[in-house]
Order: C-alpha cells, then structure tokens, then sequence
C-alpha cells in the first residue's frame, strides 16, 4: 500500500537527485509539489477531526450491552500486550464478562530445551505441569477454556517460571464461551503460528469455544495471512486498535466468521452493524 509518507520520500529523494543534477526549474517544481502536498495532507486531517471524534463518542453508545451474558477470555500471542488490555476494556464496556487476560511470553515459544526446562522446575517444586511446549499450550488452552483448577492451579507456576503473564484482577477461575486471541508482530514469526497460535486455536475450538484473532492495524507483521496458511477457520479482525476495528471485533461474535479490516486479507471493512 502507497502512503503518504512514502510519497514524501520519493518527492524528497527527487528534490535531493534534481538538486545535485537536474535543473533549477525541475528542482522547484518538485520542492513546490512537496508543500502542496503537506497542504493538502494538513487540510485532509483537519477535515477528519469531527468524524473521528464523532466516532471515538458513538461507538462505545452504540456497543453498551451488545455482549451482555457472553464470557470471553483474551490471549496475547503477538507482540502488542497493549492491544490486548485495550482489546478486554472493549469487551467489557459491551457488557462482556473477561474471564482472564493472559500474554504468552517470549520464553513459552522460545528453544524447546530451555521450555522443557523451567516446565522441569514446576514438577521439581511438587506440582503437575506439562513436560514439553505442545503439553504446555493443550493445558493452556483447557485452563481458558474450562478455568483453572481451583484445587491443583497450574497458572501461577506458569507466570513463576516466565511462561506466561496474567493481567490484573483475571486469574481464568471461570471458563469462556469465546476467546479473543490478540496476534500481531514486530517481526516475521512462523514458528508462533505453528507452535503457539494455531494448536491454541484448535484445542480451544474442540472444547467448543469460538475464537477471534484481533491484531493491530500498525503491527508490523500480520498474522492473518500465516493465521488461514495455517487451515485456522475464524473470524479476524486485523484493526482493532482502532475505532472502527474495537467496533468489528464486538459485532463480530454475532455475525459469521469472516475478514475485517482494512488490509488486503480483508474481505470487509466490518460486520453489517444492522444485521441482528
């Protein structure tokens, strides 16, 4: 996708090559397209501020209590921990209860030894864990699908030996009727995918649970290509640090799985809102 930035730079890179060794004429003609075009872009922006602000108000009118009586819990697996608090707050103002918030840290998808290894100190200290990271992520997904076992808890040896962290006041005492799992990275992971995302995706739907995968539109990498390469059947929203994509991703888990966003996986910019 071209954007204005990348504009700016192609024009700047030709001012720089006219200045050096083109003619004075060309030279100002582009130096003149450059400030038209900052112009232009200040002008478009200010246009914008009513309709953004009109949207940051309606939207969460518009969403009270569209998720009333759902449990949804959310999983970090990408690389924007901030998407996903933002991701629960906007669940919760649907009227959503958030059975827990959890972000699988680097550690859960780093060398398998050293995975193998602090799962090791779990057992040692008397506790039942998973012996291997496919273990791990099949008794990931059962604690966010049916809750932690109150009587033998596996998640805090967990977060004790760096495997995952969970937000404040969630502890997935409860189980979920959907999942969000919030993906998205600053680098191209597939190893992620395969190891962490997509067995999670598919231990949580065999437990019955529809799951969404949500990521930044400014993350770096999108997942949602490696996310259907993968044979995952969902809905995505690939926006949802936005307005727009916190919209989708609420209407989402009443309208059939599809794509929404604003890249080029998306099928739709969101849900029909007036669809029932």
């Amino acid at each position: 996708m071209i954007t204005v930035s990348a504009i700016f730079f192609a024009l700047a890179v030709g001012l720089l090559i006219g200045g050096l060794y083109g003619s004075p004429t060309v030279t100002a003609r582009q130096a003149n397209a450059i400030s038209d075009l900052g112009r232009t872009l200040t002008q478009q922006t200010t246009q914008l501020e009513p309709y953004k602000t009109y949207a940051t108000r309606v939207s969460p009118v518009f969403l009270v209590n569209k998720l009333t009586g759902y449990r949804i819990a959310v999983v970090i697996t990408g690389d924007y921990p901030d998407t996903g608090a933002s991701v629960a707050d906007t669940l919760e103002q649907a009227g959503a209860t958030v059975t827990g918030v959890m972000t699988l840290g680097t550690r859960a998808s780093g060398d398998d030894s050293d995975v193998a290894r602090r799962l090791a100190t779990i057992s040692r200290a008397g506790s039942q864990a998973p012996a291997s990271r496919q273990e791990l992520v099949t008794a990931l997904a059962n604690i966010v699908a049916h809750g932690d076992n109150p009587e033998r808890a596996l998640l805090p040896s967990l977060v004790s030996v760096g495997m995952v962290t969970t937000h404040a006041d969630t502890d997935f005492s409860i189980g979920c009727h959907d999942a969000v799992i919030v993906g998205g990275g600053r680098e191209a992971d597939a190893g992620r995918i395969d190891e962490i995302d997509a067995p999670l995706v598919r231990g949580l739907q065999n437990s019955g649970i529809t799951v969404t995968m949500a990521e930044p539109e400014s993350a770096t990498v999108s997942d949602v290509a490696a996310y259907h390469a993968a044979g995952l059947q969902l809905a995505t929203v690939d926006d949802v640090d936005t307005v727009i994509g916190q919209t989708s991703l609420v209407l989402s888990f009443k309208r059939d799985p599809d794509d929404f966003g604003v890249k080029p996986t998306a099928h739709q910019l969101m849900p029909d809102p007036a669809a029932p």
